[in-house]
């Protein structure tokens, strides 16, 4: 992954280029504010659709892990099973994209301070 201002080479998506400053923004489309969470399969940022003016939250498998075909058929998967349920109790699926080899979950996001 590189920043799409300045074209230095990234090791983790982080909310802002640690060379140039700019916020890191994914496909042209989702900013990267915030991230909410790491763990071993994958890790969860907090981002805004420049394209839908929406908050969202993306889910990204661990780059280590992309390589396993079984572990994208298993997150497309999940997918496509969030996309068949509506509740208001459920996290919307807005989409499953693929940016810089990296396969992503992208659902809304409802920020709550001090919840």
């Amino acid at each position: 992954m590189h920043c799409q201002f300045c074209g230095a080479a990234l090791e983790k998506i982080t909310e802002a280029c640690p060379f140039c400053g700019s916020q890191v923004v994914l496909g042209e489309r989702y900013e990267i504010r915030a991230v909410l969470g790491r763990g071993a399969m994958g890790e969860v940022f907090y981002a805004y659709d420049r394209r839908l003016a929406n908050e969202v939250a993306l889910k990204r498998l661990n780059p280590q892990l992309t390589g396993s075909q079984e572990l994208r058929e298993s997150l497309t998967r999940e997918a496509r099973i969030m996309a068949k349920l509506s509740d208001a109790g459920i996290v919307r699926l807005f989409d499953l994209a693929d940016f810089d080899s990296g396969l992503y979950l992208v659902r809304s996001e409802e920020r709550r301070v001090g919840k």
